[in-house]
């Protein structure tokens, strides 16, 4: 598998090599992982990817790019407290760059963001969006399929180590311990060495934001832990790039 992917140089390719891939491997349902709107993602300075780790409805077709517009659209739950955290992050870097402060927490203003579907639709669709599996995981229930999840995570190891080279995102956000396992283990995108059991770190010239799995406020720290980590990411997004990295 790595030898084939070491040639590819842009996305088109990429996505092309998963599908003969899949094919190939008899699977009849795998995601095609990107953001939603590729040209957003390019034109946007702040480049996201959002991993999470969630049981999905099984799909009997390739699962397109922008589908998790339409689970935020549902209000799955992962997808929609995952964007809230992507806003957080992308609201206040903005901010910062007009040197204007963050604001205090509010309660109820993220309340409020988690149900306004317009604004998170908007700050998802440049950001690309993943799961730790790469095919479906579909076990009927919000249960995880752990070994399954594992057994993925190393199959499409080197696939995602090539994605993130493509794509370059400046910011990697993993929403729990299979998010986790499925970027920083031998052959991925990062080394299982780099991992750091802190929020917020660098690996590379990445920066990396650490939660507890995404769906489940009692496990993430609810909003409030949200709003501390986005503006703590916030601001060594912004004092990383001031310093020219």
């Amino acid at each position: 598998m790595s030898a084939s992917l070491s040639g590819l140089n842009d996305f088109p390719s990429l996505r092309r090599w998963l599908k003969d891939y899949c094919e190939k491997k008899g699977y009849d349902c795998w995601h095609d992982y990107g953001p939603a709107d590729l040209e957003k993602y390019r034109s946007d300075p702040v480049k996201i990817l959002l991993m999470n780790s969630e049981s999905v409805e099984c799909y009997d077709k390739c699962i397109p790019p922008d589908a998790y517009l339409e689970w935020i659209k549902n209000g799955e739950k992962t997808p929609r407290y995952g964007s809230v955290l992507v806003t957080f992050i992308r609201e206040y870097i903005s901010l910062l760059w007009e040197q204007k402060p963050i604001p205090p927490f509010d309660q109820s203003s993220a309340s409020k963001l988690f149900q306004d579907v317009v604004c998170l639709l908007n700050n998802m669709r440049g950001t690309i969006y993943m799961n730790a599996s790469i095919r479906t995981n579909d076990t009927g229930t919000s249960a995880e399929d752990k070994a399954r999840v594992r057994s993925d995570a190393v199959e499409f190891a080197p696939y995602r180590k090539r994605l993130v080279e493509i794509l370059r995102p400046g910011i990697i956000i993993c929403g729990g311990e299979s998010a986790k396992n499925g970027l920083f283990l031998e052959g991925g995108a990062f080394e299982q060495s780099a991992w750091k059991n802190e929020s917020l770190f660098e690996a590379e010239d990445f920066t990396i934001v650490s939660t507890g799995h995404l769906g489940r406020p009692n496990v993430f720290g609810g909003y409030e832990n949200l709003h501390q980590i986005a503006s703590d990411c916030a601001a060594a997004y912004v004092q990383k790039k001031l310093r020219g990295v």
